[in-house]
């Protein structure tokens, strides 16, 4: 409520729209779904870890290992020049949800003028450009250093 009109007039509305809808989706998943389902699986891994020391420590061990390599191989793959490739991929997505929007919404606009090639280039470029920043996000996780 406190934003000023200039931050609207430099943040598209297609934009703005887009984060308030996965926001709000995503929130709606987290609470109604998901919460359950992760404390139910931290209380069964943490019960199994500490079942497996008592019954086998060797059994514990080869568990808890197991678990640090992954979490290791997922900072490999969400950090350092990966993490960088997903804030460009994320500002492409944004992009092309902006000029999604702004290309429906002007839609009537482009029949009365007759200017349906010229409106639908600069979302042509945008998905273009989404779809090669998901290739370079894809190429450089795939490749594990």
């Amino acid at each position: 409520m406190k934003t000023s009109f200039g931050f609207f007039d430099s943040n598209g509305s297609g934009l703005l729209r887009n984060k308030l809808d996965n926001g709000a989706s995503e929130t709606e998943t987290l609470l109604a779904h998901n919460l359950a389902d992760i404390s139910g699986t931290a209380a069964m891994f943490i019960s199994t870890v500490v079942l497996m020391f008592v019954f086998d420590w060797k059994m514990g061990a080869a568990c808890l290992l197991s678990v640090v390599i992954s979490i290791l191989m997922l900072c490999t793959m969400m950090g350092g020049k990966n993490a960088k490739l997903m804030l460009i991929y994320q500002g492409a997505q944004d992009e092309m949800a902006k000029a999604g929007t702004e290309y429906v919404r002007g839609i009537p606009v482009v029949k009365v003028f007759q200017q349906t090639v010229y409106s639908f280039r600069s979302f042509k470029e945008s998905i273009e450009k989404y779809s090669k920043r998901a290739e370079e996000y894809t190429d450089g996780v795939c490749r594990l250093p």
